[in-house]
């Protein structure tokens, strides 16, 4: 299947932003004409502000409590009216399915622990996280994505 809006939630800190920049270019590499658009929190916008891979940042600002709810907000009516075909999710945060959830996503991909998925990958234990990441990756393609590709 083909997608056309795909949306990436990576709301963590800079290190984990860092280490989704190969599930990100696995998105493009198996969907090339898609629009890829990423949620980050405004402190690691910088990750990927040039990165050719993705159209829009969402910034998530969880960190400023007097922010959060209207952060929150503005970002899950842009994600409804954005109209995302399938939304990956790089994290177990709660937050993060609601966006999914509440913003209409119908195909929600994410860890097998995590709340209002539609499709989840087996979890290997002890493997590097930027390769955990990758295999989200298994719900659209049998093949193994390295951290080369």
């Amino acid at each position: 299947r083909s997608f056309n809006k795909i949306l990436v939630l990576q709301t963590a800190f800079l290190g984990d932003v860092i280490l989704t920049t190969p599930l990100v270019r696995a998105l493009k590499q198996t969907f090339p004409q898609a629009e890829i658009d990423i949620m980050l929190i405004p402190q690691t916008r910088q990750v990927f502000a040039y990165n050719p891979n993705i159209r829009n940042i969402l910034e998530f600002d969880k960190r400023r409590n007097s922010q959060k709810v209207v952060s929150f907000l503005s970002n899950l009516r842009t994600i409804h009216h954005t109209n995302y075909d399938v939304a990956v999710s790089a994290q177990l945060s709660l937050t993060t399915s609601l966006f999914m959830y509440m913003g209409g996503i119908r195909k929600r991909i994410g860890f097998p622990r995590q709340k209002l998925i539609t499709d989840t990958t087996e979890l290997s234990k002890g493997i590097p996280i930027a390769k955990r990441y990758l295999k989200l990756m298994k719900v659209f393609v049998n093949d193994e994505f390295s951290l080369t590709n």
